[in-house]
């Protein structure tokens, strides 16, 4: 693994590129008008008023109840009152309650539950029960767009929980918080969507390497072979030209995958963007390869073959061409994608290390996508402990490890990086935990929104505010996310 902490040795593997076309803006979803009948008063008091009206409804319902000898129900519609007016004389008395010493409600050891005597259907209980939670609902839904200016967000939850204590199922209000039915389970629309998104994307991610070309080989150029190495084998597709001084199956693997890598971004974000014109790779894997290189490679200055003699790989200054030198293939390869897709994200969106989650984030999901690693990370190697004395960084290092698992379990923690702080920080001030949450959010994103990742990448590309990007892109406050990325990671694992 190379550990790059400095903006200097992040600029050297950067290399340069012209800015395309950015993908257009997606649509901004209008919010609903409010109701013409809309109450008057502050929310608490109007959502009292409907509460009231509410209690009224089920009295109705379980005195119905209770004339068709339904009394199993009618006992069960009477639970619900309590839920709203726990003081209500009439279902503490059928329910069998009476206060002790302390002044608080006490159920009888006497209280047995009743049977149903009745011949009426339990289906039309049903349905009476849904007409009374369509009636609160209607009257909760347009007291919250009444109000939706000055209505906290707490209060938003509660209103919705109320409105599922009458009918779980309710349409309206599961819309509102963002969930569909799976089954028998109701989950987030992205739940839904990462799991389906995920068959796409393995989908994606093997065609485009199965349809990337087969390299064919190449010759030296004169400008290569005075390099100061020499070259065993060069291939090049019509996207990628790459020599090594090792084995030819190597720089084949090399040469197809970051291909491929070009046909993988384009796929997930609906993107053009090519490859670097003349994009060059070179594998260095052996010894005192690397100091001869970048002693006479033309365009690293004097001055810059300290800093790139400390990486494991870089960026050539000044050209689209990258070197790698790690002694691990797969480290080479995973480091080389990294950077073809940084270079992607940049060409596309204006991504740069000054935007680190993405940079971090999106670089290391869709590498680990292709590759089924996650080796390159460029963020301070520090030594984060989690709430059990455990250390991050090894924990993340272990092949096979569950990121976004670890990201659940981080996020619900107490000391959970504050995701405003990740959103502003650039790659060098990023912590490891920093990037296990932009791993996390990178995933969220690619998964359950893709129809929306572009369009915040392009926002964050050009400078706008977290608070606003997110916001205008995801429909989302930087308030809520934190709290809708944990659910739907518990929902994913």
């Amino acid at each position: 693994m190379g550990w790059m902490t400095t903006a200097a040795f992040l600029a050297l593997v950067l290399g340069a590129s012209a800015p395309l076309e950015t993908a257009a803006p997606a649509p901004v979803e209008e919010e609903a008008a409010a109701p013409a009948d809309a109450a008057s008063g502050s929310f608490a008091e109007d959502r009292a008023a409907a509460v009231a009206a509410l209690v009224a409804d089920l009295e109705e319902l379980a005195d119905w109840c209770n004339s068709e000898k339904l009394f199993l129900e009618r006992d069960r519609v009477y639970e619900l009152v309590l839920e709203f007016e726990p003081d209500h004389a009439g279902a503490r008395k059928v329910l069998k309650y009476r206060r002790d010493r302390d002044g608080q409600w006490e159920r009888s050891d006497s209280y047995r539950e009743p049977v149903n005597r009745g011949k009426t259907d339990l289906a039309e209980v049903a349905a009476r029960r849904r007409e009374v939670g369509a009636r609160f609902s209607e009257a909760i839904h347009g007291l919250l767009s009444e109000h939706r200016d000055d209505v906290a967000r707490t209060d938003v939850e509660a209103a919705h929980a109320d409105v599922l204590r009458v009918d779980p199922d309710d349409p309206a209000t599961r819309a509102a918080r963002g969930e569909v039915l799976d089954g028998e389970a109701w989950v987030l629309v992205e739940t839904a969507r990462g799991r389906t998104r995920r068959v796409e994307l393995r989908t994606l991610v093997q065609d485009a390497l199965n349809g990337a070309p087969e390299p064919k080989s190449a010759p030296v150029s004169p400008a290569e072979r005075a390099l100061g190495v020499e070259w065993s084998h060069v291939v090049e597709t019509e996207d990628v030209r790459a020599l090594t001084t090792g084995e030819r199956v190597e720089v084949v693997r090399v040469a197809q995958v970051n291909h491929a890598a070009g046909e993988v971004f384009r796929g997930v974000f609906g993107a053009e963007t090519q490859l670097y014109d003349d994009y060059t790779i070179y594998l260095l894997v052996h010894g005192g390869e690397k100091e001869a290189f970048l002693e006479r490679h033309p365009a690293v200055a004097p001055e810059q073959r300290e800093s790139l003699m400390a990486l494991v790989g870089s960026g050539i200054p000044g050209t689209a061409n990258v070197a790698q030198w790690q002694d691990d293939p797969a480290a080479r390869l995973d480091g080389i994608v990294r950077h073809t897709l940084g270079g992607l994200l940049r060409d596309e969106y204006g991504i740069s290390i000054q935007h680190g989650w993405v940079w971090e984030g999106v670089g290391i999901y869709l590498t680990w996508r292709m590759l089924g690693t996650r080796l390159t990370w460029y963020v301070q190697p520090d030594d984060y402990q989690l709430d059990d004395g455990m250390s991050l960084r090894p924990l993340l290092h272990v092949p096979g490890s569950n990121w976004t698992n670890e990201a659940y379990k981080l996020l619900r923690s107490k000391r959970r990086p504050d995701l405003r702080e990740v959103l502003g920080r650039t790659v060098t001030e990023l912590r490891v935990q920093d990037m296990l949450v932009a791993y996390a959010l990178a995933a969220y994103l690619l998964e359950g929104r893709p129809d929306e990742a572009p369009e915040l990448l392009r926002r964050v590309g050009e400078g706008q505010e977290p608070d606003v990007a997110v916001r205008e892109a995801l429909g989302l406050s930087l308030d809520d996310l934190p709290d809708r990325l944990v659910r739907w990671l518990s929902e994913r694992r």
